[in-house]
């Protein structure tokens, strides 16, 4: 992994920093959480204990009955209006939704003033004889003789108060009627028979269940006692509602989410520890809380529905078992969440701020750092040229951290390689220097020797040879040395090469008769810029090498071509093969893999035609040609167009080509 990539991972570690936020966040959240639990428990106890003066067992009817379990209680909603006796229940205002299905009926029973409104439905079609609506002791028949109104019989007399309204519909009957409250005495039973007396449905088998409704005494103490902020209900010990306290929604809990809130309710988390919520029927309340509260005991429990948490305390009325009433507190948790809302928006948007923030910085830092690297590598990678010479400095030796003392370092092993090759650089003209004085001593011992009388033998003449060959091979190191010197000094021009091809081929053919030379090369002008009396010294040593090694009538070819954007200016020859190993250990100084002529060779030619090469931004190579043809030397230069528009003189890197 690139050390860019590397910082950025080391960069998730701030992450932490809104993590830690949140596990503060879900602390101070669980907190509050406990708090308010611990808050509504109380307000209920509270409650509970302001309530108990003004709630009686027998004036509210709270008592329960014990019954079968087909006896069902009823409960009577409030209604806004008087409805109208039409056999129809969409008049009943928000009561409409709560009807209940039982026994094989559909009813709702509702009250306004002194009035008790029942609505019963039943299915099929042939119509019922009557409805029965049983109290605690005579029972209310609404007979059915045809549809329309009707009045109720008490016994065998008809009660003037009581009325209702029969209506047949597509799917069975329905009546809506009206009796006194007085007359039920707090207890109902609903029940439709047919013609041959038998039950087409009933509320109840052995006694009519308690008529739970609201108390207005209740409802006007609990108005006056519910502390705001929290929904107070007051229920008898079977659920039924007496009465109700909702406060208004708070702005908090009405304020729409942002568009970052789902983000941090994903991070603080939903989930809490809840039962699910209880059912019960319409105007009953029901759950854990409640059956516990019946028994006397005070507790606080939390339900879930859907997305929706409620906290929910319940606390007995007054000190008997069963008590008089019971007082349940609810208080909705997004309200809490309210309250963590804005701080807990803050806290998470600092710290994803900072997080990527500090993430971007290090991002930036490793990017600065991999730049620096990669700059200093390139450097390195071209501060020595193909010759070991140094060719440059190295960037950011002044820096004062670690890639600085690098770079210093590296500087420094760089000047004690230009230090090496300026010495190796000066010690061919070292040794000519110190190999001449014993050569002039030897040579003139020589000359003493020869003037003797007495013949020397022919040992005299072989020492003169060696002593020859000795200076020929030193005048051939300071030759080489002030050749070196010559072309790293010699002008560049523009010239066509193609035409000093001509030339030079026709004085090849003159000079080496032995030999033919034939000569390839594209016609028009062949535009190089570079030095034309080092291209024909290289071409001169070329040469000069095919000759050695060619037979003699065989030919010497010499061919230019163009190859991309450089001339390929090749010398190939019939003759023995190139060695095995690699064809540029030809081109070093002192290499040379001839054998036993007769002359000195130091292999300083095809060096000399390397360093031509070189001076020019092109390069020199060898290849044996194919079906054991012989050999090929040939010399790469770029095109002067193409060297003028950006090729280096001094520096150039060739890849590998293919022969």
């Amino acid at each position: 992994m690139r050390l860019a990539g590397q910082l950025l991972l080391v960069s998730a570690v701030t992450l932490l920093l809104p993590w830690a936020g949140c596990q503060y966040a879900r602390e101070v959240e669980s907190a509050l959480r406990a708090a308010e639990a611990d808050s509504v428990a109380a307000s209920a106890r509270l409650l509970a204990a302001a309530l108990a003066p003004a709630v009686a067992p027998d004036a509210a009817g709270l008592q329960a009955v014990a019954g079968r379990s087909g006896d069902l209680d009823l409960y009577a909603h409030p209604l806004g209006a008087a409805p109208t006796l039409d056999g129809f229940v969409e008049d009943w205002g928000l009561a409409a939704r709560h009807l209940e299905r039982t026994g094989g009926l559909e009813f709702l029973v509702g009250r306004r003033g002194v009035a008790t409104y029942v609505f019963v439905a039943v299915a099929g079609g042939q119509p019922p004889s009557a409805l029965r609506l049983t109290g605690r002791d005579t029972p209310l028949v609404f007979p059915l003789d045809a549809p329309g109104p009707v009045l109720g019989r008490d016994g065998p007399a008809l009660d003037a108060r009581s009325r209702g309204y029969w209506q047949a519909t597509s799917t069975g009957w329905q009546i809506e009627a009206r009796v006194p409250s007085s007359l039920l005495e707090g207890r109902l039973g609903l029940q439709v028979r047919d013609p041959d007396g038998t039950l087409r449905g009933t509320t109840w088998m052995e006694r009519p269940g308690r008529l739970a409704a609201p108390d207005a005494g209740a409802q006007a103490a609990l108005d006056r006692l519910a502390p705001p902020g929290f929904r107070a209900y007051l229920i008898d010990t079977a659920g039924f509602l007496l009465a109700r306290s909702e406060p208004a929604t708070s702005a908090a809990a009405e304020a729409p989410d942002g568009w970052l809130d789902p983000v941090f309710r994903f991070a603080l988390g939903r989930r809490t520890e809840a039962d699910p919520a209880p059912a019960a029927r319409p105007g009953q309340l029901s759950g854990r809380h409640v059956e516990l509260a019946a028994l006397g005991t005070a507790t606080t429990r939390r339900y879930a529905d859907g997305a929706t948490n409620l906290l929910a305390a319940a606390a007995p009325v007054g000190d008997g078992i069963p008590p008089a009433a019971i007082v349940v507190m609810e208080r909705d948790t997004a309200e809490i969440l309210a309250l963590t809302r804005a701080p807990t928006r803050r806290l998470l948007g600092l710290s994803l701020l900072a997080s990527t923030g500090a993430a971007l910085a290090l991002l930036g830092f490793a990017g600065w750092l991999s730049w620096r690297i990669t700059r200093l590598r390139d450097a390195a990678g071209s501060a020595v040229g193909q010759r070991g010479e140094v060719l440059g400095s190295l960037p950011g030796a002044a820096a004062g951290d670690e890639l600085g003392d690098l770079a210093r370092q590296l500087a420094g092993l760089l000047g004690r390689v230009r230090e090496h090759n300026l010495y190796l650089q000066e010690l061919g003209g070292r040794l000519a220097h110190e190999l001449r004085t014993p050569l002039a001593v030897v040579r003139s011992s020589l000359d003493n020797l020869e003037a003797e009388a007495s013949s020397p033998g022919p040992w005299l003449g072989r020492a003169r040879e060696g002593v020859d060959r000795m200076s020929h091979l030193v005048n051939a190191l300071a030759a080489a040395r002030q050749m070196e010197r010559a072309i790293g000094a010699a002008e560049l021009e523009d010239f066509d090469l193609g035409a000093q091809l001509d030339d030079m081929t026709d004085a090849y053919r003159a000079l080496h008769p032995e030999h033919g030379f034939a000569l390839a090369r594209p016609a028009g002008p062949c535009r190089i810029h570079g030095a034309p009396e080092l291209i024909a010294q290289a071409l001169d040593k070329l040469v000069d090498n095919a000759v050695d090694f060619a037979p003699a009538g065989t030919e010497i070819r010499l061919e230019l071509a163009r190859r991309r954007d450089d001339w390929r200016l090749a010398v190939a020859n019939a003759g023995s093969r190139l060695p095995s190993g690699a064809p540029a250990r030809l081109f070093d100084s002192l290499v040379s893999l001839r054998g036993e002529t007769g002359k000195p060779h130091l292999g300083l030619g095809l060096y000399i035609v390397r360093l031509v090469a070189e001076r020019h931004g092109g390069r020199a190579g060898a290849a044996n040609l194919g079906e054991d043809a012989g050999v090929e030397f040939y010399l790469d230069l770029p095109d002067a167009s193409a060297q003028r528009a950006g090729y280096s003189e001094s520096s150039r890197q060739y890849p590998e080509r293919p022969s």
